[in-house]
């Protein structure tokens, strides 16, 4: 079985947001599904799947089992919470720029994968690595 220290994770997960974000930059208004819109999507889900497995274990591997509903759940509100509000600065950013709404857009993608760009070399940054001793039995839910 392969050991993921939480670094991996923390900067997966914005790195492979970013990259969808980029993919989508290059959406116009007279983009197709085919070549406009699938290659993020794919990317994103992809990424997006493997990543959320690998931090809920993560999340999860030190939580007792009388508390794992209190951590799940707490898991569960911090991933709609930043949804929510990820959602919200993107709409924000794509109405207020000039030249449409297709510009808008193109350039909320930018200011997300800048964002998740931050993110993810500040999680390489301040993640301390933590991997398990020689023998250690490692928790998995």
């Amino acid at each position: 079985m392969v050991v993921l220290d939480a670094t991996v994770v923390n900067v997966a997960l914005p790195s492979i947001a970013g990259s969808l974000h980029l993919l989508l930059t290059g959406m116009s208004a007279t983009s197709g599904y085919l070549t406009g819109l699938l290659p993020g999507l794919l990317a994103g889900g992809l990424g997006t799947g493997l990543v959320f497995t690998a931090a809920t274990v993560i999340g999860l591997s030190e939580v007792t089992p009388e508390q794992a509903g209190v951590g799940s759940g707490l898991m569960a509100v911090a991933h709609e919470l930043g949804g929510a509000f990820g959602v919200a600065v993107f709409s924000a950013v794509a109405v207020a720029v000039s030249g449409g709404i297709g510009a808008g857009y193109n350039r909320g993608f930018e200011v997300a994968a800048a964002v998740a760009a931050g993110l993810a070399l500040l999680a390489l940054a301040g993640v301390p690595v933590v991997r398990p001793s020689a023998g250690t039995r490692v928790a998995v839910h």
